[in-house]
Formats: C-alpha cells, sequence, structure tokens
C-alpha cells in the first residue's frame, strides 16, 4: 500500500497563522500537521509514503524522515488538487491511501481507513456536517455523492480529507483523473469530483464513520484555533 499526501498548495486563507510556510508545517501536539500524518501511517505498516509537494518544497522536505519520498508540482498556483495528482497519476497504481497534508486525523481513523476491505473508502464523520468542508450524501453506507456543492442541510457528513483506494479503484481514479484534466479547466477542481465519476459509473465508494474522534481540517486561522483548543 502507497499513501500519497497533497500538500502543494500555497495555503492563501491562513497565512497570517503560518507566516508564509506550508500550512501542513503547523504545529500541533509537538510537531507538524504532515509529522503527525506520516506517523500514523507508517502505524499502520505502510512504508511506501510520497508527499506531493509546490509551494515551498524546501521547507517540507526539512521535516520529512528518511525514505518518504517527494515530488514537486510546479503549477500549484494555477490549478488545485485534481492537477497535482494528475501530473502524479502513474503513483495510482497500486492500492492507495490519499490524504490532504493540512488535516489532523486521530491516529485511529488512520487505522480505521487502512483496515477498510472496501474497493473505495472515503473517511467521514457523520456527526459533523460543515461549511468549510467536501460533504458526503450516502445511502446507508454507500456514497451517493462528495463535495462542496452539497448543501450542509442535505449532506450526510463531512468528509475528512483521507481516502483509500484498493488497486482497481486506483486505476479508475487514475483515468476519471486524467479524462478531466483533458477536458476541463481544472484550475480550482479538487480530485473528489474525479470521485464522484467513479460513483456515477456505478462503482461502490462506501463511508467508514469517525464520528467522536478528534480531527480538523485546516484552512482558515480559526480552524486551527479550534484545533489548539481540543488538545
Amino acid at each position: 500500500m502507497r499513501t500519497i499526501f497533497l500538500a502543494a498548495g500555497m495555503g492563501s486563507r491562513i497565512r497570517s497563522a503560518t507566516s508564509g510556510a506550508p500550512k501542513c508545517l503547523l504545529e500541533f501536539a509537538g510537531a507538524t500537521l504532515l509529522e503527525h500524518a506520516i506517523w500514523s501511517v507508517k502505524r499502520c505498516g505502510v512504508s511506501d509514503i510520497v508527499v506531493l509537494t509546490g509551494y515551498k518544497p524546501e521547507q517540507i522536505e526539512r521535516v520529512l524522515p528518511k525514505g518518504v519520498r517527494t515530488r514537486v508540482y510546479k503549477d500549484f498556483e494555477a490549478t488545485d488538487n485534481l492537477g497535482t495528482l494528475a501530473a502524479s497519476a502513474d503513483l495510482l497504481d497500486t492500492e492507495v491511501l490519499i490524504a490532504f497534508a493540512d488535516v489532523f486525523m486521530d491516529p485511529s481513523g488512520w487505522t480505521a481507513l487502512a483496515e477498510s476491505a472496501a474497493e473505495s473508502t472515503l473517511l467521514i464523520d457523520r456527526s459533523r456536517i460543515m461549511e468549510g468542508t467536501m460533504r458526503i450524501r450516502e445511502t446507508g453506507h454507500q456514497i451517493i455523492d462528495v463535495g462542496s456543492h452539497i448543501p450542509v442541510r442535505e449532506g450526510d457528513g463531512s468528509f475528512t480529507g483521507l481516502a483509500k483506494f484498493r488497486a482497481r479503484s486506483s486505476a479508475l481514479l487514475a483515468e476519471e483523473i486524467s479524462k478531466l484534466n483533458r477536458s476541463r479547466d481544472s484550475r480550482k477542481s479538487y480530485y473528489t469530483e474525479a470521485v464522484r465519476e467513479i460513483i456515477l459509473s456505478g462503482n461502490q465508494v462506501v463511508g467508514r464513520n469517525i464520528a467522536g474522534l478528534r480531527w480538523g481540517e485546516i484552512d482558515t486561522p480559526e480552524d486551527y484555533h479550534r484545533l489548539l483548543g481540543a488538545n
């Protein structure tokens, strides 16, 4: 299994808290968000770890443990994470965990995701349906839609930014990402649009609920202060 961290963005909405550094380097409980995530992944037995960087890659590389690979995505200012993943679609040739690098997730959430036997799994929180996150809609445990276009009042939960795709689904994801990247302007597109296409094609994507666990996606100073307050 491989883990891909999406860490290319500038984090413009949180610059007052980062002093211009990549937001995955914000510190929480004695380590950066990215270090916490890497430690959690390694506890799950995953050693093949790739961080897709873009903005100030040298700062991220300084905190990475030995053996963690990086790839620099140079067009990070012009696109969002669909473009980032499209440039490294060759990494989707095996079972993968894909994670936003600006997320803190309780280690047991990582374990629940890594242990999922489903073809495609999104780690979700049914207890928190919030603005500023990707929402999901589901029937039973099957995801039927995902994205920020879903109104909060119609969401069944929030997508935490962590997902798992087994080998077959990884190949489907790579194909859909490449299609979307070729067929439309991907400046403001997220890779979850490719997940939606997988769902619309009749493939099962399940939600693994981690309600009650500590987690947070850090996009604004308020998000960061909320996470610090939970420590």
